[in-house]
């Protein structure tokens, strides 16, 4: 029999009719089949229980014997002597089988730089099955593969039985090394059909997946009688090498298993498969272990090292995070022991970021030395390069079992060019983390099954996506689908489209998987080396994380948003955010949030990320224990203001604890010494709160279940709680300032409004309108211009916005349908510059601008790259520093955008944060001392992934200047939450003509089914104008007539439904009349059905 390599025995395939050339067989299904119950090393308790130590027992299980042709082998251990010297040779017995385990143990420890120690005891006899191999082979379509589990079962029963007094609790994990070959190579591809298909597959055995066998109840195989309960097995063949038959005779596939054992045990670890669990092609290449590229590299004899990613999952590295800064940074080789952690964490947000490596194949330059056992004996041999019989794809001169390497990462892709002769060694690699994918995919193993949006993800350097993809064999990219030398970083790169850098326009690019923009740039990479060197910049001119932030404070916030009071200086500035609680997903991670406080917490900073003085450095100045079957959390957004006569700023918040909330209030000082904010009151109460905290300039106010408001001096002295209608039942959702001190405005679940005055004898009913309209937002309330009356706006959750006078008596033009659900209060701020405030709202996943006659504006709506609600309120500013204002929202994804009154996006943006439940980022001038330095202007954004982040975005000239235009900054606009903005500004109408004719016409034009039938004919006028527009066909008949009031200095609309009309042009003949005045203008309207 000829002895074969994999690439010739391939390529003999292809030129036989068989199938296209792969390089190395393609691993045929998941290693692992659930995840869910995996065991997940935890990064900060591995950390702090150096060495871990990993015992395993293995069992050798053979079948009964029997001569079925489509299983290879008899059912019984190969023990015959082979003619000729191949890889993993028989016998396969004990020494055999422990052979493997010492590469299994030395390929953790070096790999984990002494981490993780393994120690396995491999059981002495050969325990034999009553039934044949196909009864544990499950079908390919299995959806449960009940067939394995039922060999773990009788595997371990038939070992309990035959040797007593095993003490299984010993191990965490177990080995069930089979007789056979795995099914685990595809060859349906090579021959059109699988000739052993009752082979029995490599998998990894949860509890989760146990049950899934077996049911929710079942506890694992039972032994020593029903004393302990084995969870997990790993199933092993003994070896992988087989016969196959082609045109020419047969010849053997030679593979080894070490390759397949270190990933099993990276299966038991936690590690999921990186693979594409669904196709089987590869999702990392040949640069970490849990791809079926690498369990098969150099024919599986010995895989490369685990990615940066797949350590630090393990947690045997912690990465050097870099937010922010400019700097050169050394990065040795991973695989040189003693030099430290040299990994860096990019981050584009905390949960999103690269991971940076140098990975060398000859880190100590001095070869590959390969140990063997052959027949019996030790053999050890160096090689200074790749050669003919010692390389990936031909492995002549290695035989019997390989037990270590000492360099792992010799199995990366590289080598020697042969016809130039230059030496690919490695180079730095660029891994793309996506945590949020990652957690998303982790239980059903498929982190990798998307091409398109892996969780991690090898930026290749030579600019074409390469691993994964199936090419081929006379296309270009043949041979690059595992990855190539060219996919490293390093100056010399020879890739047709290589740039020495990695920035938001090369290719690949640092953009999120969002396209947001991570401002990350990765240059000046060095030559290849063991140890090399890069220049990693995070942020830029434009947009960079403040120092300090992100904060990690391991909780969700929810819809509880920023609130931000900025002072004359860092030191009298305030972020504060209250959370709710401990975030699922930093747990999972391993993550500890600060002073391992699990309950909500209230956090407060000054703009530079520092603590209060005398208070926790983390931030933390209050926190609330859960108590059994009792939810305690803070509730909306905190506010900051003074409620004593000290210096010092205050805060107050709100808290639900069972069926007695309260109101608190806390300075920030500490004069007890415990390192959190001292008390000043709390209010115990009735009843769930339901809103956010209002603070006026007399009161703190709250809304509650069963139509309530809780009203509180601010000193604490005085207090009424009081149901506003007895009968209503609902929720009050908002509340925000009318009139300071004591007026305000209540919005109920079910659509009731109310102005109510608070007064020492109650709180008192104004007015009352029910618009029946569900709702769940607060309203906001202001100024419109110095022309127009103080108006209340609110927005329905099915989409309608409203604007209301003092009487709720709804303005001309309103309500307006958006389309879409709105779930958050709007906002009040002139988007389009005419000296008038716009009203405006998030609709599903669209921004709308309104103004106050019910127009929507130019370049409105802008529909954001999402398919979900946004959930955060928008707030106004102008973030980039150019001068004009932008409104900026946060995505449920994270994705943070900033668009101009054009509907082009801000300078440096979109950015991206954690994801949002509804917590509405602040923006704020960064203010100094020096009244000649540029003042910065900073965005601060809450996240559900247990981060706080804040950035610089811009910045204007200076103190002496307008300053920084923060027309409606945060949540309900202020850091009293009032949702009043009562300041006017200078007219700067669109025009001075009475009625410009070129400021008339429709939208859409042209109007047909995909617009609803419905087009918005728009007009301007200086002033108040009675207008008429007469609708005419082509024969001049009158269609319709319309007749509106037209607000002077907006533009304002009337809207046409269509459906009743035939398609073709019609002619709108507007006209308006002022005091003395009279316009005319003619627009055509293009009907399509």
């Amino acid at each position: 029999m000829n002895r074969l390599t994999i690439i010739t025995l391939f390529a003999l395939l292809t030129v036989a009719g068989f199938a296209q050339e792969h390089r190395q067989p393609l691993f045929s299904h998941p290693l692992v089949l659930d995840n869910s119950s995996s065991v997940v090393i935890n990064r900060l308790s591995v950390s702090q229980s150096i060495p871990e130590t990993l015992r395993i027992l293995v069992a050798m299980i053979a079948f009964k014997e029997d001569n079925d042709s489509r299983t290879t082998g008899n059912g019984s251990f190969e023990m015959t002597t082979p003619a000729r010297t191949i890889i993993d040779p028989p016998p396969h017995d004990r020494a055999y089988v422990q052979q493997h385990i010492t590469f299994v143990e030395n390929y953790f420890r070096k790999v984990s730089d002494g981490k993780m120690i393994i120690q396995a005891t491999v059981l002495d006899s050969v325990y034999r099955l009553a039934d044949s191999m196909r009864a544990y082979s499950p079908p390919r379509t299995s959806t449960n593969n009940i067939e394995l589990g039922r060999l773990m079962h009788d595997a371990w029963r038939l070992v309990d039985s035959l040797t007593p007094g095993i003490l299984y609790d010993q191990y965490r994990a177990y080995i069930i090394f089979h007789a056979g070959v795995g099914r685990d190579v595809d060859l349906t591809s090579l021959y059109g059909f699988d000739p052993t298909p009752f082979d029995i597959p490599s998998v990894y055995l949860t509890l989760a997946s146990l049950r899934n066998m077996f049911g929710d109840s079942y506890q694992g195989v039972p032994v020593r009688d029903s004393a302990f309960f084995i969870t997990n097995s790993m199933i092993i063949p003994e070896t992988e090498s087989r016969e196959l038959q082609t045109v020419t005779g047969t010849v053997l596939l030679q593979l080894g298993i070490n390759g397949l054992l270190v990933a099993s045990v990276g299966s038991h670890l936690g590690l999921p498969d990186l693979f594409n669990t669904k196709t089987g092609r590869s999702g990392i290449g040949r640069f970490g272990l849990m791809d079926g590229q690498s369990i098969f590299s150099w024919s599986g004899i010995f895989p490369p090292e685990p990615s940066a990613w797949e350590k630090y999952f393990l947690g045997w590295v912690d990465p050097v995070t870099l937010s922010s800064g400019d700097s050169v940074y050394s990065l040795p080789a991973v695989s040189r022991t003693a030099n430290g952690d040299s990994i860096y964490r990019v981050l584009i947000s905390a949960r999103e970021y690269f991971l940076v490596e140098n990975r060398n194949r000859d880190a100590n330059r001095d070869g590959a030395t390969v140990t063997m056992i052959i027949n019996g004996d030790t053999v050890v041999r160096t090689w200074r390069q790749d050669t003919l019989g010692f390389n990936a794809f031909n492995q002549d001169s290695l035989a019997g079992v390989i037990i270590d390497v000492d360099e792992f990462d010799w199995s990366l892709p590289g080598g020697t060019n042969i016809r130039t002769g230059e030496w690919f060694d490695g180079g730095i690699l660029v891994w793309h983390i996506d945590e949020n994918v990652i957690d998303a995919n982790y239980a059903t193993n498929t982190v990798n099954a998307d091409p398109d949006r892996r969780g991690v993800d090898l930026e290749e350097a030579d600019g074409s996506q390469d691993i994964g993809q199936s090419y081929g064999f006379l296309d270009p990219g043949s041979g690059s689908e595992d990855g190539t030398q060219l996919d490293f970083w390093y100056a010399g790169n020879k890739a047709p489209i290589y740039k020495n850098e990695f920035t938001l326009t090369t290719h690949p690019n640092s953009l999120s998987n969002d396209f947001a923009n991570s401002h990350v740039y990765i240059k000046e990479f060095s030559a290849r080396a063991p140890r090399m060197t890069a220049r990693i910049q995070v942020g830029d001119g434009q947009i960079q994380q403040l120092l300090t932030f992100p904060k990690y404070i391991g909780r969700t916030v929810g819809s509880n948003s920023i609130a931000m009071m900025s002072g004359s200086g860092i030191s009298e500035s305030v972020l504060s955010v209250a959370t709710l609680s401990l975030s699922e997903m930093n747990l999972l991670l391993g993550q500890s949030p600060s002073q391992n406080i699990r309950g909500s917490a209230l956090y407060a900073w000054h703009i530079d990320g520092t603590a209060f003085k005398g208070l926790f450095s983390s931030g933390l100045i209050d926190s609330i224990f859960p108590a059994p079957l009792v939810q305690y959390e803070f509730v909306g957004s905190p506010v900051i203001g003074k409620f004593d006569n000290d210096t010092s700023v205050d805060i107050a918040v709100a808290i639900n604890q069972g069926s007695y909330p309260s109101l608190q209030s806390l300075s920030l000082n500490d004069a007890d010494g415990d390192s959190l904010a001292d008390q000043l009151f709390n209010l115990i109460s009735v009843f769930r709160m339901t809103s956010s905290l209002v603070l006026s300039d007399s009161f703190l106010v709250i809304g509650k279940e069963y139509s309530g408001v809780l009203a509180l001096s601010r000193n604490g002295t005085f207090s009424v709680d009081q149901r506003l209608d007895p009968n209503d039942t609902n929720r009050t959702v908002g509340i925000n300032v009318w009139k300071q001190p004591n007026e305000f405005i209540t919005v109920s679940g079910n659509g009731t409004v109310r102005t109510i005055k608070i007064l020492s004898a109650g709180i008192v009913i104004s007015i009352e309108k029910d618009f029946s309209k569900e709702m769940s937002s607060s309203s906001i309330a202001g100024s419109i211009s110095s022309i127009l009356s103080k108006r209340i706006a609110f927005a329905s959750i099915d989409g309608y916005v409203y604007l209301v006078d003092s009487a709720l008596n709804v303005s001309a033009g309103f309500p307006i349908s958006t389309g879409g659900e709105i779930l958050n209060s709007p906002a009040l701020a002139d988007i389009d510059g005419d000296g008038q405030k716009d009203i405006i709202v998030f609709s599903s996943n669209r921004i709308y601008a309104i103004n106050a006659a019910g127009a929507v504006l130019d370049n409105f709506p802008i529909t954001v790259a999402t398919d979900k609600t946004i959930l955060t309120s928008p707030i106004v500013a102008d973030i980039d520093g150019n001068g004009t204002v932008d409104i900026i929202a946060v995505t449920q994804e994270g994705l943070v955008v900033a668009y101009d009154k054009t509907g082009k996006m801000a300078n440096g943006f979109p950015i991206l944060a954690g994801i949002n439940d509804g917590s509405t980022p602040a923006a704020f001038a960064i203010e100094t001392d020096c009244l000649s330095c540029p003042i910065g202007i900073g965005l601060a954004v809450a996240s559900d992934d247990g981060n706080v982040y804040a950035w610089r975005t811009g910045s204007v000239p200076s103190m002496e200047g307008p300053g920084v235009l923060l027309p409606w900054p945060q949540y309900m606009h202020d850091a009293q939450n009032t949702g009043l903005d009562e300041s006017t500004l200078p007219l700067n109408p669109r025009s001075n003509e009475f009625f410009p004719a070129s400021l008339a016409y429709n939208w859409p034009n042209p109007v047909g089914p995909e617009q609803g039938f419905k087009t918005h004919i728009r007009y301007f006028v200086r002033e108040n104008a009675e207008v008429t527009i007469k609708i005419f066909d082509l024969a001049g008949d009158l269609v319709t007539e319309f007749k509106d009031l037209g607000i002077g200095g907006l533009d304002n609309e009337v809207e046409w439904d269509v459906s009743n009309v035939q398609s073709g042009v019609y002619f709108a003949h507007i006209e308006a009349q002022g005091t003395g005045v009279r316009g005319v203008a003619v627009i055509k309207i293009a009907v399509v059905k």
